[in-house]
């Protein structure tokens, strides 16, 4: 797989359905709401890994099936998972691959064994081919990174106890994100809460990452891009900041807030002041 500097993946979640197109609706359960849900939650996961992570809609908003695959695309991602609930009667999660993508298998397998974790029943893991021999799904089909369609339950039987209340649907999102990240080799790592949370490390480029990996494990903190900071810069509550590589002027705009800067006239300075 291609390196792009130390972010290792890139990734996108399509959270199915949303605005005029509810999905499935049972047992006062909205198919688009709680994809809506999940897949902002999985966004948050991988990007508090320092990772890239796209996703098709950020709210109730419609997103035409056929203008999907080349919004997927054009960002270029290395997997794409497809949030949905499943109805018509059943019990269980299902999993959708691509024949033709042999790492979608993978992915699909890596979800299966988290799923499993969470005590859910399987419906079914397969592949699904149209009359033409190729995959019948245009989410697996027509974009070009390996994909995978995850059903987590059926709406319309008792299976809708496993994911008609928050805490359950926030499992479903981190087992799904732990899936994608070790797929690319990227070890997951808890969510940090209390006193852990009140530092964090930001890596001001990508060049800087394996130094702010390596602060941030010393600190025993978490470690976040500076460009994914930036874009939930009011969503943070730490007291302190640890700003490694960049100008020694960079400001974190968070009031009341301590920032440390390490950095050196070059990043292998910088790394070597991380180390001490």
């Amino acid at each position: 797989m291609e390196r792009r500097g130390w972010i290792m993946a890139r990734f996108w979640i399509d959270n199915g359905h949303g605005g005029a197109d509810p999905g499935a609706t049972a047992n006062n359960l909205v198919e688009k709401d709680i994809n809506l849900y999940v897949g902002l939650k999985i966004k948050h996961h991988i990007e508090r890994h320092g990772q890239i992570c796209g996703i098709t809609r950020a709210g109730d908003i419609t997103v035409p099936l056929n203008s999907r695959p080349g919004m997927i695309n054009a960002f270029r991602p290395d997997y794409v998972v497809s949030t949905h609930q499943n109805a018509g009667g059943g019990d269980g999660y299902d999993l959708i691959y691509s024949k033709s993508k042999t790492a979608s298998l993978e992915l699909a397998n890596r979800i299966a064994s988290e799923f499993d974790k969470l005590g859910q029943n399987k419906h079914r893991i397969f592949y699904r081919l149209g009359e033409d021999g190729r995959d019948y799904y245009a989410i697996i089909r027509m974009v070009n990174a390996p994909s995978v369609i995850a059903e987590y339950a059926f709406l319309d039987t008792k299976d809708s106890k496993q994911i008609d209340e928050k805490h359950e649907q926030d499992d479903v999102a981190r087992a799904i994100a732990k899936a994608m990240l070790e797929q690319t080799g990227i070890r997951w790592i808890e969510e940090l809460e209390g006193d852990m949370m009140e530092r964090l490390v930001i890596s001001y480029g990508d060049g800087d990452w394996a130094a702010a990996t390596l602060t941030a494990y010393k600190l025993q903190c978490s470690v976040i891009l500076r460009e994914i900071f930036e874009a939930h810069r009011n969503e943070n509550k730490s007291k302190a900041y640890y700003i490694i590589g960049g100008p020694e002027d960079y400001d974190v705009l968070v009031a009341g807030a301590d920032v440390y800067h390490l950095t050196g006239p070059d990043r292998i300075n910088t790394a070597r002041k991380a180390l001490k």
